[in-house]
């Protein structure tokens, strides 16, 4: 087995292959959506059930929309990477499990509204 060259001071580390980057961002958005199962089931109980929130479930249906209708313009920006949003993913994640633990459906959502930023910021950059 070949092992890669020490990098001397001063000199940049060898950049990941687009191919892994594109995995490792893969594998975070199914592990992100994996975490969130669990509160998206509870949610789509309250949208079925509490007649307040019944409106809930359209959000994600005009969230789609808006991104088909505007994808031209969205595919035309240049992407420029941010691994500092794999952090703020992270971040979400814990806020995740503190409203798990707490029961807290409000904490849940806004940790699900970071984590997407999250995504995108490591995706796309800023």
């Amino acid at each position: 087995m070949e092992q890669a060259a020490p990098v001397a001071a001063g000199e940049a580390a060898p950049a990941r292959s687009p191919a892994r980057t594109e995995l490792l961002w893969l594998l975070a958005v199914l592990s992100v959506t994996i975490a969130y199962v669990p509160f998206l089931k509870d949610l789509v109980d309250r949208w079925r059930v509490d007649p307040y929130a019944g409106h809930g479930m359209f959000v994600p249906l005009y969230s789609g929309f808006l991104l088909w209708a505007d994808r031209h313009r969205l595919a035309a920006v240049p992407r420029r990477r941010a691994p500092g949003g794999a952090l703020v993913v992270l971040g979400a994640l814990g806020v995740l499990a503190a409203g798990r633990s707490l029961s807290s459906i409000m904490l849940e959502g806004i940790s699900l509204v970071v984590a997407v930023a999250g995504l995108v910021l490591w995706a796309q950059g800023p």
